[in-house]
This record gives structure tokens, C-alpha cells and sequence, in this order.
């Protein structure tokens, strides 16, 4: 019998996302779009779109369905990297869906809610294996929903850690609904779990898609990491949004190789190594700021960083990042 407090938690995984999917939350400066780009995209992404390339990311399911010859492709376009940070993990979301974060969970629904998904990390027994875990998620949505199925589970990756997925079919709502269920143990007792369901049309056509896309974009950080060789924000916000830029200093003549010599310090979550380019540069309220486009190995799409070469602040590392060494900055 598997122990009693991870059913708990379990049934509690459910009930959160039965509650994000009625009670969506936008986070601050959501897109306005009211519906995914469909077609062959031929704009260029803004600082804060990331085109997706079209073939399939490296962290998903090797069972996922091609899309039939009549489907309708859709082409999405990710946002900036969100981080829960009581959790331990990161992601990215479809431009114009609107995003729910809670201390240790994530929700992505669509415009119409037609798609909805949400990520989670909680704690379970250590003797507990992903098949058992994964059994009892899909028992207690068979509790809850009555008619409910899931399909045998299959191998599923995400951020390089093995895992399992099932897809699933019932009502949910009074709709026939199809989705996916993924279960990931990243060490320890740690489970990553992901849910995401919609119409069975939807789901068909573009949700399967999706779901596997974000689950592409996701990074889950080692909690017990060794601290690193410089500070690290507890704002999930710095250097990710243009009202919590990374203050470098230095003004117009010294403040670029200021910017270089700060992000040449960067490494990825893992220590990997960071590649990067400027992108241009935006006014905002009373001074300038420079966008910066970062890559490192494993990371499904870069990301944005905005750095501030006419003011000064104490040097941090973004939340998702660590360092080489202690920032070689100063005051100017």
C-alpha cells in the first residue's frame, strides 16, 4: 500500500487544478492577443517573442500523434521565462495565454479556455516509483471525474530527467475532453507533475502540440544546489522585465563592455555555458535599456534579458542562472 500522505497530496494535485482551470488568474502584462497565430508565421519576434522552430523540441513524448493532413498547423510564438520559485521550476507560455502563478504551481489556459494546462512540483515518499505515482494520479481523476480514461504510459523526458506520460479521455465540464498527463522524479522526493487537457477537437488539432512545446521550454532547478559563486536574486522579475532591469552602469561609453563583462560571468542552471547577442534597445520611463538574447545547452528557446548600462545597482544573477565567479563590477 503506498503510503497515505502522497494520496493526500495527490487528490490535493487534482483539486488545484480543477481550481485554476474555473479561476484563471492573468499575470501583470499578459498579451493582448485573443487567439494563437495559425498559418506560416512571416513576422519577426518582438524582445519578448521567441519564435519556436518547427521541429519537435528535444525534451518530449516520442508517442506524440502527427498532426492529420487537414489539420490546420498551428506555429506559436513563446513568451519570456516564468519562474515559480518555491518550486524549483521554470517555463514559458504561448503568446496571448494567460498565466496563474501560485507558490509551487503554474496554470496556462487559452483565450477561449479550450486549452488548459497546469505544471506543479510537491513532495511524495522516497520509496514511491513514477508508475506508482502516476497510478495514483490517474485513480483519483477517476474518483473525481467518473468517466475517465488513460491510455498505457509511455517514456516522456523533460529537462533531461525521465519520466512517464499517459493520455487521457473523458468529461471534464460536461465536454468530451482528451489530454496528457506527465509525471517526472527529478532526484530525491521531488515529482514534477504537468496535466493538460482540452476539446477533443482542440487537442487534436493543436493542444497535444502545445502542451509538448511548453513541456520543452520547462527547466527544474536542484533546490539543494551548492550555492553559487556570486548572489542570486530571490526576484523572479530581475533582469526578466523592463521595470527590474539588471543595472550595470558605466553610461553610453563605458556601459557595453560593463553589459559583456557581466554576462561573459553568467552560466546556465547546470554551469552551462552561456551564449549571447544583442537584440537592441528600448527606451524606458527616464533612461535607456539594452535587450539581450541568451542561449546555453538544453534550453528550449532563448531567453530576454534586459540590462540598464545608466544606472547602478548591486550585480545579482537572474533567477535560473548562476556564475563563473564574483561579478568583476564595481561602482562606476
Amino acid at each position: 500500500m503506498k503510503p497515505r500522505n502522497f494520496k493526500i497530496l495527490v487528490i490535493l494535485t487534482i483539486a488545484l487544478f480543477l481550481t485554476a482551470c474555473r479561476n484563471q488568474e492573468p499575470v501583470p502584462d499578459t498579451p493582448t492577443a485573443t487567439a494563437l497565430p495559425t498559418g506560416t508565421s512571416t513576422s519577426t519576434p518582438t524582445a519578448t517573442e521567441t519564435q519556436l522552430p518547427n521541429s519537435t523540441p528535444t525534451s518530449t513524448s516520442t508517442n506524440t500523434p502527427e498532426p492529420t493532413a487537414t489539420a490546420t498547423r498551428t506555429v506559436p510564438f513563446l513568451r519570456d521565462v516564468q519562474v515559480v520559485e518555491e518550486a524549483g521550476f521554470s517555463f514559458q507560455s504561448i503568446i496571448g495565454f494567460s498565466v496563474s502563478i501560485r507558490p509551487n504551481q503554474a496554470t496556462i489556459a487559452s483565450p477561449d479556455e479550450k486549452f488548459l494546462l497546469t505544471m506543479l512540483i510537491n513532495a511524495g515518499p522516497d520509496q514511491i516509483s513514477l508508475e506508482g505515482a502516476m497510478e495514483d494520479i490517474t485513480q483519483a481523476a477517476a474518483n473525481d471525474f467518473g468517466d475517465f480514461e488513460t491510455g498505457e504510459p509511455y517514456e516522456y523526458i523533460i529537462d533531461g530527467f525521465n519520466g512517464i506520460a499517459v493520455d487521457v479521455s473523458g468529461i471534464l465540464f460536461g465536454n468530451e475532453t482528451n489530454g496528457r498527463f506527465v509525471i517526472v522524479n527529478p532526484g530525491g522526493n521531488r515529482f514534477f507533475h504537468a496535466a493538460g487537457v482540452a476539446n477533443v477537437d482542440r487537442w487534436e488539432m493543436e493542444g497535444s502540440e502545445i502542451f509538448d512545446l511548453i513541456m520543452g521550454s520547462v527547466t527544474i532547478f536542484d533546490l539543494d544546489a551548492s550555492v553559487s559563486a556570486c548572489p542570486i536574486s530571490t526576484d523572479a522579475s530581475y533582469g526578466y522585465t523592463q521595470e527590474n532591469a539588471i543595472k550595470v552602469g558605466g553610461g553610453a561609453f563605458d556601459g557595453p563592455p560593463r553589459e559583456r563583462a557581466y554576462l561573459d560571468n553568467l552560466l546556465g542552471p547546470e554551469g552551462q555555458s552561456i551564449t549571447y547577442e544583442r537584440t537592441g534597445s528600448m527606451p524606458y520611463e527616464d533612461t535607456f535599456l539594452d535587450l539581450y538574447s541568451l542561449t546555453y545547452a538544453g534550453l528550449a528557446s532563448p531567453i530576454t534579458l534586459y540590462l540598464d548600462e545608466y544606472s547602478f545597482e548591486e550585480l545579482l544573477a537572474p533567477v535560473g542562472f548562476t556564475c563563473s565567479g564574483p561579478f568583476p563590477l564595481s561602482a562606476p
